[in-house]
């Protein structure tokens, strides 16, 4: 279903997004192409914590999972090329090809050294220190509640700034949705808000499932069934209860192994 996301090709992406759906997997592939183009990249969450996190649970495995892109990683201190002057003090330690510094990821490619830079945002000089090809903004939600408290902006209102220089200029935002109307929902409003919609085949309408929850949720447990709103006015289920997705208006149930999805504009 992330196809149709893969082959958008648009500056400025906005996903308002599920939990687990694997689009920071996608993220770093597009990341590391970038890289492999010599582009100079950022990657901003909100915290040190969650950037450990992303660069040890999503990019690492990736990176080691891949001969050719263990070879192209620059490690700290490389003499190969003394003359590149790209500064490499916060490249890898010699020992593992990984974005083990938290800070940096150094590769090397025929266009070039690409860059790419892993930053918490805490202070406005995170996200006004470097020029940059690329921004990706994990955790939007979050992010944009990251004020400076002299300015009393939110920070991530900067981040495109560090692109104007660049003549590709790629933004990618993307998060759960917190406060409509704000947050990763702010942004969302303004795109041209395209849906993955489900295709009941009993009455042939299209449903974008996430603008009609719970109307499209079915609860079973104990033999008995509970359709959509009903299914929060009960106790909670047992841990035996099986859910399932419905169409919201005629109730039958989407088959996951037929069921269509597409991506269109609304």
């Amino acid at each position: 279903f992330l196809r149709a996301r893969v082959a958008d090709d648009s500056d400025h992406i906005v996903d308002e997004k599920a939990a687990q759906m694997g689009l920071s997997t996608l993220n770093s592939g597009e990341l590391l192409y970038h890289l492999a183009r010599g582009l100079r990249v950022g990657y901003f969450l909100p915290t040190g914590n969650a950037i450990r996190d992303y660069v040890q649970t999503q990019l690492n495995p990736t990176i080691n999972a891949d001969r050719d892109l263990i070879t192209a990683i620059v490690t700290a201190g490389d003499p190969s090329d003394p003359s590149d002057p790209t500064d490499r003090s916060d490249a890898f330690p010699s020992r593992d090809k990984s974005a083990d510094s938290m800070r940096a990821l150094h590769l090397r490619s025929a266009a070039g050294i690409g860059t790419a830079n892993f930053r918490s945002v805490q202070r406005l000089i995170d996200v006004k220190q470097i020029p940059l090809d690329a921004a990706y903004c994990d955790e939007v939600a979050e992010l944009a509640r990251k004020v400076d408290p002299e300015l009393g902006a939110s920070l991530i209102d900067f981040l495109p700034d560090r692109l104007m220089a660049s003549q590709y200029g790629y933004m990618r935002e993307f998060s759960q949705p917190g406060i409509p109307g704000q947050d990763i929902d702010e942004p969302f409003q303004r795109s041209t808000q395209r849906y993955y919609l489900h295709k009941c085949s009993g009455c042939n309408e299209w449903h974008a499932l996430e603008e009609r929850f719970p109307d499209c949720l079915s609860c079973t447990d104990n033999g008995a069934t509970v359709h959509g709103p009903d299914i929060t006015d009960r106790s909670l289920p047992s841990l035996q209860s099986s859910w399932s997705l419905h169409c919201p208006d005629c109730r039958r149930p989407f088959d996951a192994d037929t069921k269509r999805v597409v991506m269109l504009v609304s």
